[in-house]
């Protein structure tokens, strides 16, 4: 009714599950990443819970949109039948044909022919189970014998449960204790924040081709309040405040409006009971704090006091396990802190223990690490001198070439940068000011070959020694060239997987002002650096005319080159399509020259 009035291509708040609209926040994200994740596993269990209302159906048809062409899929919309009927329902999604009456032996028999059959084809089967916390413990039992169903290689069939808290509360029963062992990825969907509200809103407006200022802040901030961060009801009160802003003739909404269409979705009762709650809340909250203020600042004090007077005991002990796997030579230890940040996955650059240490705290600590490692470890390889080796295979030839240099030296080279004898800062920041930027991440050779750049391997050696080395490229034939120093080697990409433990770092190059993810509605200079980057490619058109928002037209181009390009298809322009458009425009250095994306020259 009032999309004509707000120039909308369509009603931005409908309740049903279109994951066009959906808005990928962090948590959605992780749980997509969840979902993924089961996908590439072999067979099990994969839950994903929520309460109602926080995205759990939009989140797996989202999956769906981004499943593999090598996958089936069969889905359970209707959670109440019982064991027989939840086979006959999987063999009408699978178009297993069966004859009416067939008991359970005849219909998981047909159901174990079609898998084996599709799995001689190299295809996956994958079934969704909707509303799953109103199967019963019969139903329940039922499906985990289905993952029974296996070749000598791996497991016929992979199960997603989605559904309400209660299904944890069902599954934790002792009797199905043996599906919660088959379990291999779960996550819990939360509602949004106060932030991600206005995120939430800002990207349905912008799909719906309405500006993100519809709603003042002020609204935005009680809507919060009211719908406790429930995607579903912000849906609901969003649309009714719209509404309400027609009948006015108004150009914005706010709180009086908010408040109203909330007395409208809620019912007068419920509203009131609602508000009353959240008084309550709030007024516990502020009492709380109050209490608390004279005494927290003397408890912090006096924690944190005991946790540096235990750290600066253990210290002296822990340092040499923290550098014994004696991957680095002694002029490197100032890297090592940028090293263990990749070991641990995590992204923020510890810089202060660089600076502590001088060349003496150098010195003793590379000593007492190799005395240790020879004392426990003589077999170990000290330093590259003390053996031939070509005689060694691959692994541990590159794992002793790497002690000679800084890891990082050789993947700075690849983008014509020196890195300096004796750095006093991290490899990454210095990164920073040639206006790059490390990418630590954990997964798959296929993520690094999708942003086509070289990457630095966490890897490890057949004597268990970590060690570093470069990808540099990937020819047409999937071989890879790693190298360590001046040693470089040749393998089949087959021969990565016992070898790398799946964590890399790569260097990218930040567009100017970027911050973080780009969302729908957002309006920056980085925007602007991003319409001029696409424009220079094939098949993605010109700069739209307001070149610094990022609204339906280039968000539309982004998802078009996310589908061509393998990546993760949700409109929102994080760091590996930023790496991806980089690449695209030529910017060197590239892993291949094949880009992997269809359409694209």
């Amino acid at each position: 009714m009032y999309e004509r009035y707000f120039n909308l291509a369509e009603n931005p708040f409908t309740i049903a599950p279109n994951p066009r609209y959906f808005y990928l926040s962090e948590q959605h994200r992780e749980a997509l990443a969840h979902l993924q994740y089961g996908l590439n596993e072999n067979g099990g269990f994969i839950l994903l819970t929520g309460e109602v209302g926080t995205g759990k159906t939009t989140a797996w048809r989202c999956l769906v949109e981004n499943l593999p062409t090598d996958v089936d899929l069969a889905i359970v919309l209707n959670p109440r039948v019982n064991e027989i009927e939840l086979l006959e329902t999987i063999c009408d999604e699978l178009g297993i044909a069966y004859e009416q009456g067939s008991g359970i032996k005849s219909l998981t028999d047909k159901l174990n022919r079609h898998l084996l059959e599709t799995c001689t084809r190299r295809r996956r089967t994958v079934v969704i189970v909707e509303e799953a916390q109103n199967l019963s413990t019969e139903v329940l039992e039922q499906l985990r014998l289905l993952t029974n169903l296996e070749t000598n290689e791996s497991k016929l069939l992979q199960i997603i449960l989605i559904g309400q808290p209660e299904l944890l509360e069902k599954i934790a029963a002792p009797r199905l204790r043996q599906l919660r062992q088959r379990i291999i990825a779960r996550f819990h969907l939360k509602p949004f924040d106060a932030k991600s509200v206005r995120a939430y809103i800002n990207h349905r407006l912008s799909v719906a081709g309405a500006s993100p200022r519809l709603f003042s802040d002020a609204s935005v901030r009680k809507l919060a309040k009211y719908s406790k961060g429930i995607p579903r009801v912000i849906n609901l009160i969003c649309d009714r405040a719209l509404l309400g802003c027609f009948s006015e003739e108004r150009a914005t909404v706010d709180v009086p409006m908010i408040h109203r269409a909330a007395r409208e979705v809620f019912g007068t009762y419920q509203f009131t009971a609602d508000r009353k709650l959240i008084a309550k809340t709030t007024a516990s909250q502020h009492a709380q704090k109050g209490k608390g203020s004279y005494v927290r600042p003397a408890a912090m004090l006096a924690t944190a006091a005991a946790i540096v007077a235990v750290a600066v005991n253990l210290a002296p002990s822990y340092m040499p396990i923290l550098f014994n796997d004696n991957s680095l030579p002694g002029n490197m230890v100032k890297h090592a802190v940028s090293l263990i940040e990749i070991d641990s996955d995590k992204t923020n650059l510890a810089t202060e223990p660089v600076e502590q240490l001088s060349d003496t705290d150098d010195a003793d600590v590379v000593n007492v690490a190799e005395s240790d490692t020879i004392e426990t470890e003589p077999d170990v390889i000290s330093s590259p001198q003390d053996i031939e080796t070509d005689a060694l295979p691959w692994q541990n030839r590159l794992a002793v070439a790497s002690r000679k240099q800084d890891p990082y030296r050789t993947l700075f080279d690849l983008w014509g940068i020196e890195l300096p004898e004796v750095l006093e800062q991290s490899p990454c920041e210095y990164a920073l000011q040639h206006q790059l930027d490390c990418w630590h991440r954990r997964g798959k050779i296929n993520t690094i070959k999708r942003v086509n750049r070289p990457a630095l391997l966490k890897m490890i050696s057949t004597e268990g020694q970590l060690f570093y080395a470069v990808l540099k490229s990937i020819d047409k034939f999937s071989r890879l060239q790693l190298a360590a120093a001046d040693k470089t080697i040749e393998i089949g990409e087959d021969k990565l997987g016992d070898v790398w433990t799946g964590e890399y770092t790569l260097l990218w190059k930040r567009p100017e002002n970027y911050r973080d993810t780009i969302y729908p509605g957002d309006t920056n200079q980085a925007v602007g650096w991003l319409s001029e980057q696409l424009a220079s490619l094939p098949d993605y058109g010109p700069p739209v005319e307001e070149s610094l928002s990022y609204g339906y037209n280039l968000e539309s181009r982004i998802r078009l080159l996310q589908k061509r390009c393998g990546i993760f298809v949700d409109g929102l322009v994080g760091k590996e399509t930023l790496i991806k458009i980089n690449t695209l425009v030529g910017a060197p250095p590239k892993l291949q020259q094949n880009e992997g994306c269809s359409g694209v020259s």
